[in-house]
C-alpha cells in the first residue's frame, strides 16, 4: 500500500472558530473549506487537520456525528482505493461504511478496528462536472429499455447484479462489493466493458475482451445476466444486439460466448440472432465447450 496523504478529523461546534485558533496559534492555514468543513494543512505536519461541524448530515460513521470532540478518524490516502476496499474485505476487515463517491469527487470508505478506532481511505476521483457522462448506446431499432455503457463508477450496480445472479442460479459467489472493487480498474482499463439495461439498472452484458495472435483485432466473449424485468426476454434481445454493436466499435470482428445445453431461452436467442455451435458452417461438428478447476 502506497499512502500518498495523511489527516486527522474532529467535529467540532464552531468550525470557523477552531479553525482561527489553529491558524493563529499553530501557523496552519486554510487548504479548503465549505459549509461545516475546513481542512487545514502545514508544509511541516506531515497532515492535514480537518474539522466537522458537529451533526453534519453527510458525516461518516453515524454513531460519532453528534458527538462534540469526537468524530476522530485516522484519513489515509491512497492511489488505489478500490484495490486496498477489496484487499482488506479479503482480509476480514470490518468495513464500516461501504465503499462510495461523494458529489465533489472523494471516493472512500471506512474500517473498524477491533478497539473502536475508525480509518477512512480516500481517493480523489475527477468531479462529476469534469467526468465525461455515460454513453448511452442505442443501436437497436424500437428497443423497448434504455440502454447504456457503463463507467468506473457504477462497478458497484455490476456487483449486485451479478452476485444476485449467481445466487439465483445457486453458483459460488463473492460478495457483491467485493465484486465491483474488483469490477471497477478493469472497466476503468476497457478490458472489461459493460452495458446496463433498464433504468434500475435490471441486467447487463459484460462483454471480456482480449487479444489474438491471429488479428491486431480483440475478440470479445459474452455473458449477460438479467434480474428478471417484466419483459426479460426482449431486454436480454436488445441487450445482445447492443453489445455486438459495440464489440464492432471497438474494432471486434468475432465474438463467441457460451450456455448450458437446458438453456432453451437462450440457445434460442443466440441461434435467432445469428450465432451457432457448428464448427465451419450449418453441416459442421457441433463445438464443446470444456473447463476444470486448477
Amino acid at each position: 500500500m502506497k499512502i500518498t496523504a495523511a489527516a486527522i478529523s474532529l467535529n467540532v461546534a464552531d468550525v470557523e472558530a477552531t479553525a482561527a485558533f489553529a491558524t493563529a496559534h499553530f501557523g496552519f492555514t486554510v487548504e479548503m473549506e465549505s459549509d461545516g468543513f475546513v481542512s487545514l494543512s502545514r508544509p511541516d505536519a506531515g497532515f492535514n487537520l480537518i474539522f466537522l461541524r458537529l451533526g453534519l448530515a453527510t458525516f461518516r460513521p453515524e454513531r460519532l456525528r453528534g458527538r462534540a470532540a469526537d468524530g476522530l478518524l485516522i484519513v489515509l490516502v491512497v492511489d488505489d482505493i478500490d484495490g486496498e476496499y477489496a484487499r482488506l474485505q479479503a482480509e476480514g476487515v470490518e468495513i464500516t461504511t461501504a465503499i462510495e463517491t461523494e458529489p465533489w469527487g472523494e471516493r472512500y470508505f471506512q474500517v473498524t478496528d477491533p478497539h473502536g478506532v475508525t480509518v477512512q481511505f480516500v481517493q480523489w476521483m475527477a468531479e462529476p462536472a469534469e467526468a465525461e457522462p455515460a454513453e448511452d448506446v442505442r443501436p437497436v431499432a424500437g428497443a423497448k429499455m434504455p440502454i447504456r455503457i457503463a463507467d468506473a463508477a457504477d462497478a458497484l450496480a455490476v456487483g449486485r447484479l451479478l452476485h444476485a445472479f449467481n445466487t439465483e442460479f445457486g453458483e459460488s459467489t463473492p460478495d457483491a462489493d467485493l465484486i465491483g472493487a474488483r469490477a471497477a480498474p478493469l472497466i476503468e482499463r476497457g478490458e472489461v466493458a459493460v452495458l446496463f439495461v433498464g433504468d434500475g439498472p435490471d441486467g447487463f452484458a459484460e462483454p471480456r475482451f482480449r487479444p489474438s495472435l491471429y488479428t491486431v483485432r480483440s475478440t470479445p466473449t459474452f455473458r449477460s445476466c438479467m434480474s428478471c424485468p417484466s419483459d426479460a426476454a426482449t431486454a436480454s434481445g436488445d441487450l445482445l444486439e447492443a453489445a455486438m454493436e459495440h464489440a464492432r466499435s471497438r474494432g471486434a470482428a468475432h465474438i463467441d460466448l457460451g450456455t448450458s445445453e437446458n438453456d432453451v431461452a437462450a440457445r434460442a436467442l443466440y441461434e435467432r440472432t445469428g450465432f451457432t455451435n457448428c464448427e465451419g458452417g450449418p453441416d459442421g461438428p457441433r463445438m464443446l465447450y470444456y473447463e476444470r478447476d486448477l
